[in-house]
């Protein structure tokens, strides 16, 4: 049997660091989770039924809105704005990854039926909708495809 290569006091060190980060990170997201489901949020559980968005990680979207309620707003908007430009495509709410300190950030995924020449021009009429309403809020949707 192989013998497994023993990790140095350092890397040891940081990988308990890494690990409790990542621990401190999922409780967290799990306190804003249960203080989301007991806020109820109406404007954001509406936006879902009302556009047909599905919602991928509705574990850290709800954790999101716990943390950044500001942000259950903008959901609506940007469901509306998506839908007027894009009637038949599917939407799809998660969470970002690339998250910037002090701004609540989701992603609403844009799947279109089909592709046409003023795809790109859509987009930024979806986000100028809702746009001055996110810099304020310090919140963003950010539209993807």
């Amino acid at each position: 049997m192989p013998r497994r290569k023993q990790l140095s006091d350092r890397a040891r060190a940081f990988t308990e660091v890494i690990q409790m980060r990542s621990f401190w990170r999922f409780l967290s997201d799990v306190l804003m989770y249960i203080k989301a489901l007991l806020t109820r949020h109406p404007h954001f559980r509406e936006a879902i039924s009302q556009y047909d968005i599905n919602v991928k990680s509705k574990f850290r979207v709800l954790a999101c809105l716990g943390r950044f309620p500001n942000i259950e707003a903008l959901i609506p908007k940007a469901a509306a704005a998506a839908r007027r430009q894009f009637p038949k495509s599917r939407l799809t709410l998660e969470p970002s990854e690339d998250l910037l300190p002090g701004w609540a950030y989701l992603v609403l995924r844009i799947k279109p039926e089909h592709y046409t020449d003023d795809f790109m021009k859509k987009i930024s009429a979806v986000e100028a909708e809702y746009l001055a309403d996110a810099l304020r809020s310090k919140c963003n949707i950010s539209i993807a495809i």
